[in-house]
């Protein structure tokens, strides 16, 4: 079963490197390079998770994660925050919107995937080499 993942960013490559991250698992990843596109995205396509930049053009991580816990739809979908400007008060303002977790850029690929994974329903997991177990 796939996983349909959303990841909202306005740097092109950091794009690029989370579809490489996602080439050998069986998530579905949906890019977008804004907060409006990332709004448009969700309700057409409900992701199983979504990772989310803070600061996108448009509409801000904040204002996509407040426009998503405010209607039933999608106030169920976990959104990790993926920045590089984790503040504490970043950190606070996010979670008390909803956020579900917290990654900083840069990443470890594989601390990505197990994060997604943690937030996943036990029917939907991640399928790859670094997920099979032995």
């Amino acid at each position: 079963m796939s996983i349909m993942l959303l990841y909202a960013e306005d740097d092109s490559e950091h794009r690029l490197m989370m579809r490489l991250i996602m080439k050998d698992t069986n998530a579905v990843l949906i890019s977008v390079a804004n907060g409006e596109e990332a709004l448009r995205q969700i309700q057409e396509q409900q992701p199983d998770i979504i990772l989310l930049d803070l600061f996108l053009p448009k509409l801000d991580g904040f204002e996509v994660m407040e426009a998503l816990k405010s209607n039933p739809a999608t106030q169920h979908i976990p959104v990790i925050i993926v920045s590089a400007r984790l503040t504490p008060e970043n950190r606070e303002r996010a979670r008390q919107i909803g956020a579900s977790d917290f990654i900083a850029k840069p990443y470890d690929p594989f601390d990505l995937l197990m994060l997604v994974d943690k937030h996943l329903t036990k029917s939907k997991r991640f399928t790859s080499p670094e997920f099979q177990e032995s």
